[in-house]
This record gives structure tokens, sequence and C-alpha cells, in this order.
């Protein structure tokens, strides 16, 4: 089976910030800038909380953010200051209260006060998600929790993280989705050629043919395969291809925004962001333009605000195209 991740694609904007899975609380809002080439932050109206000092800095998830400085990894919290001094091998998001750390090679986790608390034994590790983390293992996949004892044996060729209860695997050569208890919960027909990463909002794309639909969590099909690639559900609509135009659909399966666009990406804060003609605006669910298309790129929303880019240069705007900060080389 051919093996697709159409959900939830990190897009690393330089070092400017990612989108990623979020949190379900986010404890603030802070977005990366990088003038010089030093990364720093800002609050949601501009204004400067972390002076840009570091060489690297990533998104911040659970009220911090790593930061790299010289070789070596700490985290700032909301308010500016360095919670984790920069002394660390290695730095990653905060998920559940934990974050990854590389040690000599292996992986474990560190709390939110930099200290380790699971052990660096794991060939790879990826964030904590709904209280489980997967791992690899002597070459397997499985999961643990949070004191490092495994929950789910490494059996699996490969892992996801979990979503909304579920998370999808490969075992034996063959893909499916299991609970948080490690049982199968759907199993897949010769004819379903590809799926996605995660569910999202109750459903999950699948690829029957060359056509794609949508499935619930009882595996059952629900929209009927006849688009072409989607993207995952956002505020209750979803992406699709229709011929070489993009557009979306609600969770009947019908078309509530008709396919005009070059590509269309999934709704945040009441606004989506989709290419016409080469260039990025923002439309509403009534598919009219709030923001014009006028960049070269463009992400999400997530906080307020939407990172942007004409040219060689970047900015944030708010919901109303308004630059908070301004065009930077």
């Amino acid at each position: 089976m051919l093996r697709f991740d159409s959900l939830l694609i990190c897009i690393i904007f330089f070092t400017f910030s990612i989108c990623a899975q979020k949190p379900e609380t986010e404890q603030c809002h802070l977005f990366q800038i990088n003038p010089g080439g030093k990364a720093g932050y800002i609050d949601k109206t501009g204004k400067v909380i972390v002076p840009p000092q570091f060489d690297y800095g990533y998104a911040f998830y659970e009220g911090l953010a790593a930061v790299k400085l010289k070789g070596k990894w700490g985290y700032v919290d909301c308010e500016g200051k360095l919670a984790i001094p920069v002394t660390l091998p290695d730095g990653y998001y905060f998920a559940d209260g934990l974050a990854r750390v590389k040690v000599n090679g292996k992986y474990g986790f560190i709390d939110r006060k930099g200290q380790i608390v699971i052990q660096p034994r794991f060939d790879s590790a990826w964030m904590f998600s709904e209280g489980l983390a997967d791992v690899v293992f002597n070459k397997k996949a499985g999961y643990i929790d949070k004191t490092g004892k495994f929950v789910i044996p490494p059996k699996f060729e490969w892992a996801s993280s979990f979503s909304e209860g579920m998370a999808r695997v490969i075992f034996r050569d063959k893909e499916y989705y299991i609970n948080k208890s490690g049982k199968i919960v759907v199993r897949f027909p010769k004819t379903v050629t590809a799926i996605a990463l995660f569910f999202s909002e109750g459903l999950a794309s699948v690829r029957v043919g060359e056509k794609w639909g949508f499935i619930n969590k009882l595996g059952r099909v629900v929209i009927t395969p006849r688009f072409g690639q989607p993207g995952s559900f956002s505020e209750g609509l979803a992406t699709v291809a229709i011929g070489d135009d993009e557009g979306y659909i609600n969770k009947d399966g019908e078309v509530v925004i008709p396919a005009k666009f070059d590509s269309a990406y999934g709704f945040s804060e009441g606004l989506a962001m989709v290419r016409v003609n080469g260039k990025y605006g923002y439309i509403d669910k009534s598919g009219e333009f709030v923001i014009e298309p006028i960049y070269d790129l463009a992400w999400s929303f997530s906080g307020g605000l939407a990172a942007v880019m004409i040219g060689e240069k970047r900015a944030y705007i708010d919901h109303k195209g308004k630059y908070v900060w301004p065009l930077t080389s």
C-alpha cells in the first residue's frame, strides 16, 4: 500500500514559524522574528518580547520555545525569560509537559525544568500527543507513557502520533489505525491505495483507485471517493481537488466553495490561505477574499497573526491584512 501523509504537514518558515500539530491549549502566542539572522519573538501587537539574539528558535508550544545559541539549546518563556538555560545538547517542542532531547545519539525527554525524566534510550522519538509518544526501539516502533514505560509494545514497522484517539501504524507491511490500547480498530481492503496520516474532526481521507473520499472512525466511508487529493477537515471544511483546481467541501461531501483556486489550505481562525495566479491571499467561508492575493508565500493564521513574504522580505499580518510586523529582509 502506498503511504501518503496528507494531513497536518508542518512547514518551516525559515526560522520564522511552523505549522505543526498544535497543542489543545496554548499558554501564550509569541511569534518569531529574525532580523539580521538572529531569532527573537514579538507578541500579536508587534511588541518585541524576546530581543533577537539567538542563532535559531522554534515556535512556542505550551508556553515555551526552544532556542539555540553557539551550539547549545535552552527555552524561553512567554515573558521573554530563559526558563531553561542554554546548556542542552538538543531542543524541540514541549507537548504534554515534556520535550524530546537527543543525547549521544539516543532520544529521551526532559521536563519544564530541563531535567531528564525519561532516559535517552530510543533510536528515535516524536512529541507526546494525548499522553503517549511514538518511539523507535531496536528498529521497531511503539508507544510510551510519560514515565517512559511502553504501553503499546514496539512491534510496528512505522507509527504516527495519536490524534483523536487514533494512530496510523504499519504492521507486517499493512497499514491500520489503532486505538490507545494498541488494538486495531480500522482495517483497509486492498482497494484502498493510500490513507491520511491523522484523523481530523472525526474523519480521515482515503484513496480508492485514483479518487479520494473520507472515512469515519469505524472505517466506514462517509464521503464517497470522487475527488482529487484532499486536505484535512478544519473548522468543518476540507480542501479537495476537482480537475486542476481546488475548493472546499463540508462533512456531507457537498462542494460549498467552488474549485476556483490553484491551491487551497485549511481554515484557521475563520480564514483560509489560497493561491491564485501564483500569489497567496486569504478567504472567508463564503469563498470571498478578505485579504487579497498579493503575497509570494504565506502561512495560516495562528494566535491572530499570519506570516507572509513578498520577495525575500517577511512580515506578520492581522486578520484585516494590516502589517503588525513590517516587511523586513
